[in-house]
């Protein structure tokens, strides 16, 4: 059994079984048990588990197992032990290579910097910038909140956007589907941005916010 964290999640684990003698030893479904920074044990009655009816790639969701659901933090050792169980439900005893590990990732690549944002007066457009990031490993995207009028959130905003890791930013113009017309902003509303640089397992950075009122007159 091989394993990692499944990409664009912070619950799920991603595994793969192999069990080239199933057909003939009459396996009817397999147990996956998981233990948090430590080997768990394989007590159907106690321990922590998931039941996976064949061989192949399959998802573990820490947050829905059975006895209860584990929640690692950033760095914990997440450890899978899986027992095949026939029709008879005669259970497998563990060998070497039936147990995996997973070190988890719960923390965010690092804040983005320099972020700017200023009104163009007279141009109908504002222009946002921050530093390049493509040197943080950790770097998938970034998210950007829009709001109008009050802090951009991921709970709280009026336009969401994805963008490559090279993404550093570019002009708010007007037009139908453009985001200032999105957030119908008129002379004299401040416009909020967020950014967050995002893992690909979905962790967000601290946000990076800016604000700046915009305005037809030169």
């Amino acid at each position: 059994m091989t394993g990692k964290q499944k990409e664009d999640s912070t619950t799920v684990a991603a595994i793969t079984l192999v069990d080239d003698d199933a057909a003939t030893e009459g396996v009817d479904h397999y147990i996956v048990f998981v233990g948090l920074n430590v080997a768990p044990g394989t007590n159907q009655f106690s321990d922590k588990y998931q039941i996976v009816a064949s061989a192949g790639k399959r998802d573990i969701d820490l947050s829905s197992l059975i006895n209860g659901d584990l929640t690692p933090d950033d760095g914990d050792h997440v450890y899978f032990t899986v027992v095949a169980v026939d029709d008879a439900d005669h259970v497998s005893n563990p060998k070497g290579n039936d147990s995996t590990m997973i070190v988890w990732d719960k923390a965010g690549p690092g804040k983005p910097t320099g972020l700017t944002f200023v009104d163009n007066p007279g141009m109908n457009t504002m222009t946002y910038s921050w530093n390049d990031q493509t040197s943080d490993d950790d770097l998938d995207h970034f998210e950007v909140y829009f709001n109008n009028g009050s802090e951009a959130t991921p709970e709280n905003n009026g336009v969401k956007k994805t963008y490559e890791s090279n993404y550093r930013g570019n002009n708010l113009v007007r037009g139908v589907g453009k985001i200032l017309d999105l957030l119908d902003v008129k002379e004299g509303d401040e416009i909020h941005i967020t950014v967050y640089a995002v893992d690909r397992f979905g962790n967000r950075s601290e946000p990076a916010k800016i604000s700046a009122i915009y305005s037809l007159v030169n």
